[in-house]
């Protein structure tokens, strides 16, 4: 009885309460985009009743966040095109589509990001054995801006909501936690 009833959200109203939560996509196309098992899977995961189906782990389009390879990148030209296309596919099945965006942060591997050096709150040495540098106040405000710009891309493309990601170890949990942020100024 509290599980099916609809919900108001800000404008929205959710036909119920269920939310699907992110997930990390498991293959992304040649482009860094969807593919279309990608897009199969959220229409189901929409045509199975869920009132919110959000997107997992959505790099906001600096040259240094992404921690694997099959995370969409904001850096990526035609991400709008995908994520067009995802919440017509999402939409066409009754659901609002909901995105999380991220930033790894100290946990970022250059590997996976043009060679560009991991920064994160305060430098230090990973467990890996790998040279984490300080992020300065600029690089604090273009991450900023990255999310800003992200969300105001999704708003463009017809997503319904984003969810900031703050948990598990990422850029915004490192900036929480006194284990990865000893700074002594105002962000520490």
């Amino acid at each position: 009885e509290k599980l099916f009833p609809p919900l108001k959200v800000g404008r929205l109203t959710l036909k119920n309460r269920i939310v699907t939560a992110p997930m990390s996509i498991v293959e992304l196309d040649a482009k860094g985009g969807y593919t279309e098992a990608c897009y199969a899977f959220y229409e189901n995961l929409a045509a199975g009743g869920a009132a919110v189906v959000t997107l997992g782990e959505s790099i906001v389009g600096t040259a240094n966040g992404m921690t694997h390879p099959q995370q969409i990148n904001f850096d990526n030209p035609a991400v709008g095109y995908y994520l067009r296309k995802m919440a017509d596919v999402v939409h066409a099945q009754g659901a609002f589509l909901n995105i999380e965006l991220s930033h790894g942060g100290a946990l970022s591997d250059p590997e996976f990001n043009n060679g560009t050096p991991t920064m994160g709150p305060s430098a230090m040495t990973d467990d890996w054995g790998d040279t984490i540098r300080e992020m300065t106040r600029e690089d604090m405000d273009e991450v900023k801006d990255a999310f800003c710009r992200a969300a105001v891309l999704c708003k463009a493309c017809g997503l319904d909501m984003v969810m900031i990601h703050a948990g598990h170890g990422w850029l915004l949990h490192q900036f929480l936690s006194p284990l990865t942020n000893t700074r002594t100024d105002e962000y520490g």
